[in-house]
């Protein structure tokens, strides 16, 4: 290697924040494409407080989640399968991601309808919680505000009702 590429190199590792394993400035590139659909605040705005909200997460035990299922009853749900991703605000579940999900559902599925939704309530400890993963999916989709967790063996269900 060339001196100046190594003096570049080293110059870019002491300048780069690292954000949850990830460099802030792809992980604001990501947002800033024209793909994000990014809404009306800027995309520096946005980062700023997903990168405050994962931080308060992180000094937290615990925390209660969310998570959509397609099923034809309560029962026939798969609580041992659910699924790594997450949100924190049941709000968070909006149209385009629930027509998505059941859009998935349905191919493994045929019988279920649109309205066979479920929501499992779960809690789990912060440190279940993959916050690079978190990270970089917010980057890339901000509009689905998910988190993921690391294992879904760690996690404690709390309530399952229709949606």
């Amino acid at each position: 290697m060339k001196l100046q590429e190594h003096i570049r190199r080293i110059l870019k590792e002491e300048t780069d924040t690292n954000i949850f394993g990830h460099n802030y400035d792809d992980i604001l590139d990501n947002i800033s494409s024209n793909e994000s659909g990014l809404m009306y605040t800027s995309p520096e705005e946005l980062l700023k407080q997903k990168i405050k909200f994962l931080k308060k997460i992180e000094k937290k035990n615990t925390i209660k989640l969310f998570r959509v299922v397609f099923s034809k009853s309560k029962n026939k749900i798969n609580i041992k399968k659910l699924g790594n991703h997450y949100v924190y605000d049941i709000d968070d579940f909006h149209e385009e991601m629930l027509d998505y999900l059941y859009y998935n559902a349905k191919r493994k599925d045929s019988s279920l309808d649109d309205d066979d939704v479920w929501v499992v309530e779960i809690e789990t400890p912060t440190s279940n919680i993959d916050y690079s993963e978190t990270i970089l999916t917010y980057s890339l989709h901000p509009k689905e505000d998910e988190i993921t967790i690391i294992s879904s063996n760690n996690i404690k269900i709390i309530n399952i009702f229709k949606y």
